[in-house]
């Protein structure tokens, strides 16, 4: 059985960041999900909300749509404001539901 190695990384800090980029790389697609399924795009389409106005209108626990919210801000997808507000950005506007160029 053959080896190949013209891929490895060398060892280190990124071969790590590497690893659990794939342990955890199944987060970010499900946090999509989360988020599609709960139609946040669409409650920020109508301006920007706080993890606590989320959560009552998802009825969804506050703490934990503030770390889903602060993983999609990470990813890009939503931004947070100095507020505490979260709000939709260029990204996030694919999922609004009922527009053209809807995903």
């Amino acid at each position: 059985m053959a080896l190949y190695t013209d891929n490895a990384q060398p060892e280190g800090e990124s071969s790590s960041s590497a690893l659990l980029e794939i342990i955890y790389g199944y987060k970010k697609p499900q946090a999509l999900f989360v988020a599609a399924k709960l139609g946040i795009a669409d409650i920020l389409s109508n301006g920007p909300n706080t993890a606590d106005e989320l959560a009552k209108a998802t009825s969804v626990n506050s703490r934990s749509i503030y770390h889903l919210m602060c993983l999609l801000v990470s990813m890009g997808v939503f931004s947070a404001q100095k507020n505490d507000k979260f709000q939709l950005n260029p990204l996030g506007k694919y999922l609004v539901t009922g527009t053209s160029d809807s995903l």
